[in-house]
């Protein structure tokens, strides 16, 4: 099963790639927290290599209307539910599947399922989404 979308909005794509990713790591964020990452995704491309560092943490909480606290917790929040990690240096950055999305004009995700019926029989199962 191939299915296509053309001309997403960022906005979309970041949600649509946080959905799925939520499925991959059998882990949701809050709608607050899924707010939140994707106004760090939409931040300009200069703050792309230390996207939660002083300076982008207060812009963004700037347009929440939220003091540094709460915004750390949203921030451990997602940090704990692995759509954020840490890198070799202990920096925060986003989960390779968000910042390969957030640095492309496109991508495309290829699932490769093995399905085991009851019998304990296997079948086959590819999708494709781009």
């Amino acid at each position: 099963m191939t299915v296509k979308f053309n001309s997403l909005t960022q906005l979309e794509a970041f949600s649509l790639s946080i959905d799925l990713l939520s499925v991959f790591l059998k882990n949701s964020p809050t709608p607050l927290e899924k707010e939140t990452l994707i106004k760090f995704l939409l931040l300009p491309p200069k703050y792309q290599y230390a996207p939660f560092t002083t300076l982008p943490k207060r812009i963004v909480r700037q347009e929440f209307k939220i003091d540094a606290h709460t915004l750390n917790n949203r921030i451990y929040g997602l940090h704990k539910k692995k759509f954020l990690q840490k890198d070799e240096d202990d920096l925060l950055v986003f989960h390779p599947l968000l910042h390969n999305i957030r640095t492309k004009s496109s991508f495309t995700i290829t699932i490769d399922a093995k399905i085991l019926q009851e019998d304990r029989q296997v079948a086959s199962a590819d999708s494709d989404i781009s």
